[in-house]
């Protein structure tokens, strides 16, 4: 493990990076209670081993009758599942409940079955759609339910828990400090919202948008620290490394940028590709988003920063945003 460390908290002139944080804190004190209560009651119906198997029967029926619009492990546990299998009706049962194409069929489908298991099914999946759509997570989030230009920057300030919250401030506070000193407070702020921005939309692009939602800020943090990291990309950074419960394999050490930044982009990238669209989990396809307009942010402000210093440019506050946005002007 390797941590970037504080060498000293932002001031009171680095306004954004400080509102960014009470923005964050305010959303999880204002939102977590609710978000409790209502992954609380949907745990009771996902917990439910009857209405699981018989929302597994449902969609291997579903995959069945739609084959053009499944996929290899999704017909495999179908055809398992179709054939009596608990094991592969119990995991399609919970596949479902992130699966565009089962809530794409669902509510219309004509079961095949015993029509008091169906009416049971049913009673429990419209009270589950009744509770996430009440869930903060689910209607600030970047999902199938719900996905327009308001949740794209909704979601950035949702966390699905306290230390999911602790980890993307911390970060924030590192990183987003040099870069408001060197960016200005606008700018920053621009590029923290567009590496949000554009992380949900490389999610969606990569990944599939899911019935489960995409929430926290992690796309925007990974956005401003590939731009600290692109610039000072031969410089040290302080950090905490923990390899072994062995003196001398922790502590605190400078490390060079690039290895930190490399470091970053790999378990990023190993992350995405390890992990199969159907089960979920983090939304590494953000973090490579997020990566993605950060250097690319980088390098165009690099570029402009040499036009600059050729033709001797006045600053132009309103040229540079366009340029971090990736427009030529």
């Amino acid at each position: 493990m390797i941590l970037p460390i504080f060498l000293w908290l932002p001031s009171m002139r680095q306004i954004i990076t400080w509102l960014l944080v009470i923005l964050n804190i305010a959303f999880y004190i204002h939102f977590s209670k609710d978000q409790e209560i209502y992954n609380k009651k949907i745990n009771l119906v996902y917990d439910d081993d009857v209405y699981i198997r018989l929302q597994g029967q449902l969609f291997s029926q579903i995959i069945d009758r739609n084959p053009n619009e499944s996929n290899a492990i999704l017909d495999h546990l179908a055809s398992s599942a179709v054939k009596g299998n608990t094991t592969s009706q119990m995991s399609l049962g919970r596949l479902a409940l992130r699966s565009p194409l089962f809530r794409k069929y669902a509510e219309e489908f004509k079961f095949s079955g015993d029509e008091v298991q169906y009416n049971y099914w049913k009673k429990n999946y419209s009270e589950l759609i009744s509770l996430q759509k009440q869930d903060p997570s689910f209607w600030m989030g970047v999902s199938s339910i719900g996905s327009s230009w308001k949740s794209w920057v909704s979601y950035q300030y949702v966390h699905g828990g306290f230390w999911h919250l602790v980890s993307n401030l911390w970060f924030l506070l590192i990183f987003g400090y040099f870069l408001e000193r060197l960016l200005g407070s606008f700018l920053f702020l621009m590029l923290y919202t567009f590496s949000g921005v554009f992380a949900a939309v490389i999610f969606q692009s990569l990944s599939g948008l899911s019935v489960a939602p995409l929430v926290g800020a992690s796309g925007s943090i990974f956005g401003i620290m590939s731009f600290v990291l692109t610039l000072y990309w031969n410089k040290n950074i302080r950090c905490f490394y923990w390899i072994l419960p062995v003196q001398g394999y922790y502590g605190i050490k400078k490390i060079p940028s690039k290895f930190v930044y490399l470091m970053w982009i790999v378990s990023g990238l190993a992350g995405y590709l390890s992990t199969m669209e159907e089960f979920g989990g983090i939304a590494h396809a953000a973090h490579v988003g997020g990566f993605i307009f950060g250097i690319s942010s980088a390098f165009a402000f690099i570029g402009y920063k040499k036009y600059k210093k050729q033709t001797k440019a006045p600053a132009d506050i309103f040229v540079l945003t366009a340029v971090l946005a990736g427009y030529n002007k």
